[in-house]
């Protein structure tokens, strides 16, 4: 229900974009998507049979959909975002889990911290869309499962995203964690769906989107 919650949001901020780039409320709408799919990453990392092909699916769809993607936006689109943050994680499992000793927990933490400041600076560096502070909020999600943590988790993304409006300058992302009360509420329901329709909908809507404006800046 929460993915679907995702989608529209995510569409009504991408007609925006498109269609009415100066009306601010289809911006506000769409605070909601980021918050939601960002969450289902880290729900679909730890549950995933197979990590390698989910990896596949995103980074697949995720280049698809940047050819569309580029001609609305500047930078990596979303999937490629959640592609790199999946490898992320699992390079982070790696590096703390075979790597480190487990009795050593100081120098656990000690790598474990730099390996994601540094993977935070790669998302920077290469322009992925919504950089370390979307690499961070996948991050925040696993690490902290919102069912039990759900305050923590509200404060702590509350204050990513206020950093990320005062870093980027887009203040409307203030708005994002309204999405954290919709996915308490409503993350138990289900509805039925084909795994791979969102990752479809995602460049096709793109694709429709761009041949439109295409098509009205000819008449």
């Amino acid at each position: 229900m929460i993915k679907f919650i995702g989608l529209i949001s995510m569409i009504i901020d991408h007609f925006g974009i498109a269609f009415f780039p100066s009306c601010i409320i289809f911006r506000i709408f769409g605070r909601i998507a980021f918050p939601i799919f960002a969450y289902q990453v880290s729900v679909s990392y730890n549950f995933t049979s197979n990590k390698s092909n989910y990896v596949k699916r995103l980074i697949l769809f995720g280049a698809i959909a940047q050819f569309p993607y580029m001609f609305l936006f500047s930078s990596m689109n979303i999937l490629l975002t959640f592609a790199t943050s999946v490898i992320a994680m699992s390079g982070i499992d790696f590096v703390t889990h075979r790597v480190c000793c487990i009795q050593k927990s100081f120098r656990k933490t000690l790598i474990f911290c730099v390996t994601i400041i540094t993977f935070s600076i790669v998302f920077e560096a290469f322009n992925f869309e919504y950089g370390a502070y979307g690499f961070l909020s996948v991050l925040l999600f696993r690490y902290l499962p919102l069912k039990d943590n759900f305050q923590k988790v509200l404060i702590l993304f509350s204050v990513m995203s206020m950093a990320f409006c005062f870093y980027s300058g887009f203040w409307v992302q203030i708005f994002s964690p309204i999405a954290l009360i919709i996915i308490k509420s409503l993350d138990s329901y289900r509805v039925k769906h084909n795994k791979y329709f969102f990752y479809v909908f995602y460049p096709l809507h793109l694709a429709v989107f761009v041949a439109v404006k295409f098509v009205t800046h000819l008449f």
